[in-house]
């Protein structure tokens, strides 16, 4: 419903869609021919390890910097000075909720939690 929206807008765009792109996220297959391409070097518990973090978005795996090991580029994608996905849950957050401020919170909370402990009854 949310292409919707886009594809059957009445403003100065209608009806002028010639192509519909559908996407989808690279298999582990894909994400270790691309690692290959990119001459990163990894061999495949690396590209698990990979693929375990960044899933199958292409965009992600180009950003991965051939100097560094796997781990090292997750590290600097999501800590130091200047962090790649220092914002992403934010922005996929506001992509999956209309009103995205309450999950924010409470993703936030968590996130500040030396311990968490949840409690089956």
């Amino acid at each position: 419903m949310d292409d919707y929206n886009i594809i059957h807008n009445k403003g100065g765009l209608y009806q002028r869609l010639t192509h519909q792109i559908h996407l989808q996220p690279f298999s582990l297959l894909d994400c270790e021919k691309m690692s290959e391409s990119m001459n990163l070097n990894y061999d495949r518990y690396a590209i698990i390890e990979g693929y375990m973090v960044l899933g199958g978005i292409p965009s992600y795996w180009a950003k991965l910097d051939k100097g560094k090991s796997i781990s090292q580029n997750i590290d600097s994608f999501f800590s130091g000075s200047n962090p790649i996905f220092n914002n992403e849950f934010i922005y996929l957050y506001s992509s999956l909720f209309e009103n995205p401020a309450p999950y924010i919170k409470i993703i936030s909370a968590l996130g500040r939690q030396k311990k968490l402990v949840i409690k089956w009854s």
